[in-house]
């Protein structure tokens, strides 16, 4: 890269809502191993400086995805971005990314603390007990 040359905005942007504590990752575009990768490492940044209550993934600006099998396992391997007791939901409404993030589950199950997979934010809400949601993008 050349200097003075912009950096790429990464397809995902984070959230945090003060009252519930929960930081969520916003996907948006094309989801690929590489985005998973540097997500990963900007919410172990944003986890240590909010501390998040729990965490919400979610995928439902996501409109084309670069996952297989294989990648998932690999994926459920890798140490989540927030601290190891953190509750994770999965915002999957696609058919394709509900299947891959079920599989997801069921991998973490056995390498690390599972994530929950639901269809829509208003049930990731209801399972963490938000009512009064107010997420205010962070930078």
């Amino acid at each position: 890269m050349t200097a003075g040359a912009e950096q790429p905005v990464p397809p995902y942007h984070f959230a945090f809502d003060r009252n519930s504590r929960v930081l969520c990752t916003i996907f948006e575009g094309r989801y690929a191993l590489a985005v998973f990768f540097s997500a990963v490492e900007e919410t172990r940044r944003h986890a240590s400086i909010t501390m998040p209550a729990a965490g919400i993934l979610d995928f439902t600006q996501v409109t084309e995805c670069d996952i297989g099998q294989d990648e998932i396992r690999r994926m459920a391997t890798i140490p989540p971005g927030y601290p190891p007791s953190t509750p994770r939901i999965a915002v999957a409404p696609s058919d394709i990314m509900y299947g891959l993030f079920r599989m997801f589950q069921v991998f973490c199950e056995t390498a690390r603390l599972p994530v929950s997979v639901v269809r829509t934010l208003k049930e990731a809400h209801e399972e963490l007990g938000i009512r009064d949601a107010d997420f205010q993008k962070i930078a």
